[in-house]
């Protein structure tokens, strides 16, 4: 890692699949009900869930960054859902030589029908163009 104040870098990528996110006044977030399953039933047409993404940078990283999460069959990186592209600048609001933190919570509404028999997906997080994140969420009937 680069000690070079001029330059930063990612020091980390996380990304949760879950049902639900609580969001608190303290920039605290909780996610509820991890998933790496989803199971909807045989009427249902649409799944909702949410991703948690949580990025941290080296310190003193002040630029502009844009975050884009999509999910893609786990086979082939063709999306078959995609939220708008999220540009931030990291918070380094507890001590500015610290690392740098941004959290996003991205809800999808996932319409099932063009999806056929469901399966095996990845829900991608790109960061500035280039993938830094990924979890499986496989979708089933029951």
């Amino acid at each position: 890692m680069s000690t070079d104040w001029g330059s930063t870098m990612l020091l980390a990528a996380n990304v949760i699949i879950c049902e639900s996110v609580l969001n608190e006044k303290t920039d605290v977030a909780s996610a509820i009900r991890i998933l790496n399953a989803l199971t909807v039933s045989t009427t249902q047409t649409f799944a909702t869930f949410r991703v948690h993404t949580m990025l941290a940078s080296t310190s003193m990283d002040f630029q502009q960054h844009v975050v884009q999460v999509w999910m893609h069959p786990i086979q082939n990186n063709i999306a078959v859902a995609s939220a708008q592209e999220f540009r931030f600048i990291y918070a380094n609001k507890l001590d500015y030589s610290g690392p740098g933190a941004f959290n996003l919570t991205t809800t999808f509404t996932l319409d099932l029908r063009p999806l056929g028999a469901l399966g095996h997906y990845i829900v991608s997080v790109s960061l500035d163009g280039q993938v830094v994140a990924n979890a499986p969420i496989m979708l089933r009937r029951g």
